[in-house]
C-alpha cells in the first residue's frame, strides 16, 4: 500500500498539538520519496507525485482535470481539459488574495445560476464540453485550451495571485469576459 501525505512539512509559526497515533503510524512506515518542489511550479508536490506515478516527467503539464473526469467514469477523449473553480478573491491595496472555494459557500443552485450566466462563453457549437459535478468543480474541455498554462488551485488558494495570473492573451480575454458577465451577479 502507498500513502501520499500532502503538505506535511513544518510551517513557520505553527505548533501542532501532540499527535501520538499519527507518530506511531509514521514510525512503522518507510518513506519512499520526499517531494520538496519548486514554489513557482504550477503543480504542487502532491500532484507531481501523482503525475510521476502515471508516467509524466517532473516538468510536464499535468492533465489533472482529465484525471477528475476519469475518476467520475467520463472519458476525456482527446480534448484538453481545465478545472475552473469559482472562488472569492479578496482585493487589498497592493494585492489580490485567493480565498479557498469553501469560503464562498456556493450552493448548487447558485453554481447553476453562475453556470447559466457564463454559458455564452462556452458554446457547445464551438466544441466546448462542460461538466459541473459539484458547485465548485467545473470541468471545461474546449479545443482552444491547448497550450493554456494554469496553476493548480492548491498553488493559489490563500496566496496572492500576482505570480499566477494568466499570461496567455486568449485566457486573459476569457477571464475579463467572465468578470464583465459577473459584474451584476445572477444571485443576491
Amino acid at each position: 500500500m502507498h500513502v501520499l501525505i500532502t503538505d506535511a512539512g513544518p510551517v513557520e509559526g505553527l505548533a501542532l498539538p501532540p499527535l501520538p497515533h499519527l507518530q506511531r503510524l509514521l514510525a512503522r512506515w518507510r518513506p519512499v520519496a520526499e517531494q520538496g518542489g519548486d514554489p513557482t511550479d504550477p503543480h504542487p508536490p502532491a500532484e507531481r507525485a501523482l503525475g510521476a506515478a502515471r508516467g509524466h516527467s517532473p516538468t510536464d503539464p499535468l492533465p489533472t482535470a482529465a484525471w477528475r473526469l476519469q475518476e467520475r467514469g467520463i472519458d476525456p477523449g482527446d480534448l484538453p481539459w481545465a478545472l475552473f473553480t469559482p472562488l472569492h478573491v479578496k482585493l487589498e491595496a497592493h494585492q489580490a488574495l485567493a480565498l479557498s472555494p469553501e469560503q464562498l459557500r456556493l450552493s448548487q443552485s447558485e453554481a447553476d445560476a453562475l453556470g447559466s450566466t457564463l454559458a455564452a462563453l462556452f458554446p457547445t457549437e464551438d466544441g466546448w464540453k462542460v461538466h459541473r459535478p459539484t458547485a465548485t468543480e467545473w470541468l471545461l474541455g474546449p479545443p482552444s485550451l491547448i497550450g493554456w498554462p494554469a496553476a493548480s488551485l492548491d498553488r493559489i488558494a490563500l496566496r496572492t495571485l500576482d505570480a499566477w495570473l494568466p499570461t496567455d492573451r486568449a485566457l486573459r480575454r476569457l477571464q475579463n469576459e467572465m468578470q464583465m458577465l459577473l459584474h451584476a451577479p445572477p444571485m443576491h
